[in-house]
């Protein structure tokens, strides 16, 4: 039985009266605390299952040093075959800043930052910018900017969701800083889509965490601990001078650990 972390009643499944002697598999995405799922809930979930899938090494240091030091194996998102591009290497004639999900009201003064950065930054590509937004709320921000703003009904389609991937030039990846908890301990699934794209990440939120460390490590990113717009705009030109080897870096990344058949024979590996 496969069980997520998530929510107020993820371990009701745990007395073993009701899985009938089935094993019960885990999946930790977030902290606890983000997630609502509560200490003694989660400390029940651990002790109880027969596997641990991680979303991070973080979160799975942390809760073995919390609640008992037991057996966990990273498995998250990975990349299909068919998803992998080729980098960026020339710079581009225009800039399509991308987002895509949910836009949790935490993202709005980094989307705010954002947009006073693009502000200062559009002199330099004279109209040739766009924030391109998949699935989220209007932000009352983004009107009358001197940049253009795009805002895309939400879509289960895939393949349209990978075409914008792939026309993007910036990936952007804002992590919020509140609560602590879930910067530190949780890997964005977003992230891993976007290391398969020819464009490159822009991670955007606290320095030190799961996702940060992973991207920064390995070069993937361009990362901006910053609301400041000037730091900003900085940051982004930076990125824009380095695209092609950013990206060529998240391809080594997501190669070399978010490959999609090794994450599925990971998860459906058979414990004696």
């Amino acid at each position: 039985m496969h069980v997520v972390a998530d929510g107020p009643f993820a371990s009701a499944l745990v007395p073993g009266r009701f899985r009938g002697g089935r094993p019960l598999w885990v999946s930790f995405h977030d902290h606890y605390l983000p997630c609502g799922l509560g200490r003694e809930s989660c400390r029940d979930l651990w002790l109880s299952a027969s596997r641990r899938l991680m979303i991070s090494e973080e979160l799975g240091r942390a809760y073995a040093a919390e609640f008992g030091n037991l057996d966990w194996e990273i498995v998250t998102d990975g990349i299909e075959e068919e998803e992998w591009r080729k980098p960026l290497v020339e710079k581009p004639e225009k800039i399509v800043i991308y987002f895509s999900g949910l836009l949790h009201i935490a993202y709005r003064p980094l989307f705010h930052s954002l947009a006073l950065a693009l502000d200062l930054l559009e002199p330099h590509w004279h109209g040739r910018i766009t924030m391109r937004l998949r699935g989220t709320q209007k932000l009352d921000f983004l009107r009358n900017r001197s940049f253009g703003v795009e805002y895309l009904p939400p879509t289960a389609d895939a393949a349209v969701l990978k075409s914008e991937l792939d026309d993007a030039t910036i990936l952007y990846l804002p992590i919020k800083y509140s609560p602590p908890e879930f910067a530190r301990y949780s890997l964005s699934t977003k992230m891993v889509g976007y290391l398969a794209a020819p464009g490159g990440i822009f991670y955007h939120g606290p320095r030190t965490g799961a996702a940060a460390d992973l991207l920064g490590k390995n070069g993937a990113s361009v990362l901006c601990d910053s609301e400041d717009p000037k730091q900003i705009k900085d940051a982004l030109l930076s990125l824009m001078n380095s695209l092609g080897q950013v990206s060529e870096s998240a391809k080594r990344l997501g190669h070399a650990q978010f490959d999609m058949e090794r994450m599925r024979r990971r998860f459906w590996r058979i414990v004696g």
